[in-house]
């Protein structure tokens, strides 16, 4: 074994955990900072929409989330010009923040049918419904958004939502998955078009509020399909900054959507073409530095896999419960290592059954009638057992750790944290340095799972690590 010693300082992936974009000195930030969920929490103050938020908003604190992001959609508040109605929004902020939450609001949503030349009569357009029973004519039939025609009017009403939540709101994401075109910006995907509504908004925002945090819109993950002659992923961002040279200036972080190929593959595993949620995560920082704009805040604004084991075709779709839980624990350990402060999973509850693909019903927490999952007890441990520390680094060879092992180091008040996986079910046993007198236990972060038997000699913790990620602590 190579010479141990814990706490080294911190890498640069580390860093990027903890920096701070106006220059100034990074602040430690708690891992627990980054735990978040993308939620379509019930709006409105009808007795049904309050009684959902209730037993939501208990599940989310039960499970250790410190973040909400919940879109705040323009074809809801503002279906007149200039004509501004918050008050179903109001009540699923005014009880998310009274109980601790902070909130990223997601900007955008359908666009009003006045603001877009995109088909919008009554024949064309299918009505959707709030919490409260209004309609809008925000998306077309089978449910698609288009972009708005003017990006200044876009940006005033981005302005307003911020003006009307100053103190209480102030992280903002400005659109949904812009790059997939025919879902959330019809007629097709315009970095330029796209890059001038940011920066109206940013302008429109700052000048509401200058305490704002703006994010580039979240970006989905089909984006390797979309430009696959670019040399890093999410070449909507790169085309975005390349063609619009102001537009760096003009937001604070991005936020991306790393979702696996048709959500069925292990975080570390890639589809030819498309790569593994791992490299989609690299990629982001590397697509930012491309463009000018390194020194960006990583948010990741939704991903996650449905339990929903349909395992026709070549690659299936969806994964079992029990995977769910695993590569949930997984994925957030993979993002701390490239510096993600924000990390939502989507989402907190299961649908009906009704939404199509099938598959789209299952990426909750808990399911319909509301009991939790094994994904739920993952997060809910994963935040317990690592949410006071800070991120540190991945252990490699250096360290004598085999290419089939995942060991990453985190550090809470000086007492050393490893977590630790296999990527495949075959695997040996390995030896972790370990530079600790006090005993050592080893906690499986899938709760309903065993951690496996270990034994320790000298500064080394041996154990056969299975694809359920495990903490390796000081008891």
């Amino acid at each position: 074994m190579k010479p141990y010693r814990p706490l080294l300082p911190l890498t640069l992936a580390g860093l990027a955990l903890f920096a701070c974009s106006n220059g100034e000195e990074p602040a430690p930030l708690p891992v627990g900072d980054t735990f978040g969920i993308s939620s379509h929490m019930a709006l409105g103050m009808s007795p049904q929409a309050t009684d959902s938020r209730s037993r939501e908003l208990q599940d989310l604190r039960d499970v250790g989330v410190r973040w909400i992001r919940r879109d705040i959609s323009w074809d809801q508040i503002e279906r007149n010009p200039g004509e501004f109605d918050f008050e179903a929004q109001d009540a699923m902020v005014s009880d998310a923040t009274a109980q601790g939450f902070s909130l990223i609001g997601l900007i955008g949503g359908g666009t009003p049918a006045w603001a877009t030349q995109g088909p919008h009569s009554d024949s064309i357009r299918r009505p959707r419904s709030n919490a409260e029973g209004a309609t809008s004519r925000g998306s077309s039939q089978d449910g698609a958004t288009y972009a708005p025609d003017d990006p200044e009017q876009f940006g005033r009403f981005a302005g307003q939502v911020a003006r009307h939540y100053r103190g209480t709101v102030n992280h903002w994401e400005i659109w949904n998955e812009m790059n997939l075109a025919e879902r959330f910006f019809r007629p097709r995907a315009d970095p330029i078009l796209y890059a001038r509504m940011l920066e109206s908004a940013y302008r429109e925002i700052k000048s509401a509020d200058p305490t704002s945090v703006v994010s580039f819109g979240g970006l989905s993950s089909s984006d390797p399909l979309l430009y696959p002659d670019r040399p890093v992923p999410w070449g909507f961002l790169s085309d975005a900054l390349e063609r619009t040279p102001t537009l760096a200036s003009h937001f604070d972080a991005l936020s991306i959507h790393p979702y696996t190929f048709l959500q069925t593959l292990s975080p570390e595993e890639a589809a030819p073409g498309y790569g593994s949620l791992e490299a989609l995560l690299t990629g982001a920082r590397g697509a930012l530095h491309g463009g000018g704009a390194g020194d960006k805040r990583l948010w990741i604004t939704e991903f996650g896999w449905p339990s929903y084991n349909d395992q026709t075709g070549p690659y299936g779709y969806g994964v079992t419960e029990l995977d769910q839980a695993r590569f949930l624990v997984r994925a957030f350990v993979l993002a701390h290592a490239e510096g993600f402060e924000r990390i939502c999973w989507y989402t907190y509850g299961d649908d009906s059954g009704t939404a199509r693909p099938e598959g789209e019903n299952y990426f909750g927490l808990v399911r319909h009638s509301g009991e939790p999952k094994p994904v739920y007890l993952a997060y809910r441990e994963l935040a317990r057992q690592l949410g006071a520390s800070s991120f540190v680094r991945r252990l490699g060879p250096d360290e004598d750790i085999p290419s089939f092992a995942r060991v990453y180091e985190y550090d809470e008040g000086g007492r050393p944290r490893l977590v630790v996986w296999a990527e495949t079910a075959a695997s040996g046993e390995i030896a972790l340095p370990w530079n600790s007198r006090a005993a050592v236990e080893v906690i499986s972060l899938v709760p309903t799972e065993t951690p496996p038997p270990y034994s320790t000699a000298g500064r080394e913790v041996r154990l056969v690590p299975s694809t359920t990620p495990v903490v390796v602590k000081e008891k």
